[in-house]
């Protein structure tokens, strides 16, 4: 699935750096004809290129640089709005999905407008550079979802999922991290930010994919949607982790029992996103000159993906009850907790 939750820490507001130059484009790509969204997300990719841009230089940015961002967040909105058409949601940011109020065909041809609408805007920044790396990111996000609907329930190595996600998701990272080319750098930059977008969104990726496991968070969605779909993704690659084709209440229990190799299998993935991100903060703080936006919003990911796992070891903590013992069985003791505390 593609990534769409509120990851953004609650004690900042990037968004409303970027809504000002995003709808300043919105309106001209309008007066053209054109239709486009009503910016409602959190607008990470936007945030993502607006962070890449050092802050010495953010006064130049003009039409041409939020008229790509705009383009980048057309193109996920529409891939939004197929999403919910093939996975059947009735629900995304906390609000009913338009398949779900006004139908499937009203989703799936306003996600046409958005997408070739996206072009349009595209092609405004008059960069020949930035529009051959977002049509390959549109091209790629559809390849990727083509590719994760062949795959399926199939087990992936680590390195087969992440080429995956890379595809349905980081490409359309990486297209807003090659925005801030459009701005002459005071000092070059070694850091490859098209590839550092991309390895962004993938850690975005795995973090939805974590808390879709975590149906007892609030991330403004149904949980459990990959299960449903049938749909393999990197927590069920970890040692010990369930298999897919189990039923929700087992896989859940599984993900959130302590054994005796170590804590709950959920604590473990949680472990790995961490060490990710810490290499990846280094990368952030050095492509970002010092710019502390980027390493907020990574933090405010890892952040999310703590308070889900707590909170789906609470829920499947409080919700346990140890099967009785038989009248006589000395084994009356209570029976070690499936979840960690």
């Amino acid at each position: 699935m593609t990534g769409s939750l509120e990851l953004v820490p609650a004690d900042t507001s990037p968004r409303d750096a970027v809504l000002p130059g995003l709808r300043e484009a919105a309106g001209a790509l309008a007066e053209a004809g054109v239709s486009v969204p009503s910016l409602d997300g959190k607008l990470l990719r936007s945030v993502m290129a607006f962070g890449l841009v050092a802050p010495s230089r953010r006064s130049e940015l003009d039409l041409r640089f939020w008229s790509g961002a705009l383009a980048v967040e057309m193109a996920h909105e529409a891939s939004l709005l197929h999403d919910d058409v093939v996975d059947a949601s009735d629900r995304r940011r906390g609000v009913p999905t338009v398949a779900a109020e006004f139908g499937p065909s009203v989703a799936l041809l306003r996600g046409d407008e958005y997408l070739t609408g996206s072009y349009r805007a595209a092609a405004r920044t008059a960069s020949p550079a930035f529009l051959d790396v977002f049509l390959q990111a549109v091209h790629g996000t559809v390849v990727g979802e083509r590719r994760q609907g062949r795959s399926g329930a199939c087990p992936l190595s680590l390195a087969a999922y992440e080429e995956l996600v890379a595809w349905k998701t980081g490409r359309l990272f990486g297209a807003a991290a090659a925005l801030s080319a459009l701005v002459p750098e005071a000092s070059p930059v070694a850091e490859d930010r098209t590839k550092l977008g991309e390895e962004l969104g993938i850690f975005y990726q795995m973090v939805d994919d974590l808390l879709d496991y975590c149906p007892a968070a609030d991330t403004g969605k149904p949980g459990l949607q990959d299960h449903r779909r049938g749909t393999w993704t990197w927590l069920l690659g970890i040692p010990g982790a369930p298999a897919l084709s189990a039923e929700p209440d087992e896989i859940l229990a599984a993900l959130t029992r302590t054994s005796e190799d170590g804590p709950p299998l959920l604590r473990r993935a949680l472990g790995r996103l961490e060490s990710r991100a810490s290499a990846l903060e280094c990368r952030v703080q050095a492509a970002s000159q010092g710019c502390r936006l980027l390493t907020t919003i990574l933090q405010g990911w890892v952040t999310m993906a703590r308070k889900g796992v707590e909170a789906q070891l609470s829920a499947e903590e409080a919700s346990y009850v140890p099967e009785q013992a038989e009248p006589g069985d000395p084994a009356d003791s209570a029976l070690p907790s499936r979840a960690a505390g």
